[in-house]
């Protein structure tokens, strides 16, 4: 979510996900509030939120581009956009952690923490049979 400290109107640009190594993650276009791979982007009041299509990375750096034409104020004055990759930068949270250890009759027992979003949890024997 971006705050801008004013209301913030959809102009005729696009604003860019991309990961820190430059490349393209989602293009989302601020007009129709779509994104190039299905996800969205929604301007409500001073508020900007980006969400893409597919899940982010664990630990991992991003950033995001804001064409000049993409973001105007109420009087129609055009937000002159950002390019550069270290102007608006974020890295995800880190993944789950997964800790194994052997069990009191030679099973090996795994403490995973996990967060919601995190998708289901597998646990598998070591022949790799669902439990």
């Amino acid at each position: 979510m971006l705050t801008f400290d004013q209301v913030v109107y959809a102009g005729s640009g696009t604003i860019a996900l991309h990961s820190a190594d430059g490349t393209m993650v989602e293009t989302f276009t601020v007009a129709s509030g779509t994104g190039s791979l299905g996800g969205s982007v929604e301007i409500s009041s001073n508020m900007i939120t980006i969400d893409p299509a597919g899940s982010l990375a664990y630990a991992t750096g991003y950033y995001l581009t804001i064409a000049a034409t993409a973001l105007t104020d109420a009087v129609g004055n055009i937000y002159a956009g950002t390019s550069a990759a270290t102007s608006l930068t974020f890295t995800t949270q880190p993944g789950p952690s997964v800790a194994a250890s052997e069990g009191p009759d030679q099973t090996t027992v795994e403490t995973i923490a996990a967060a919601p979003g995190d998708g289901p949890v597998v646990l598998s024997d070591s022949g790799g049979t669902v439990l």
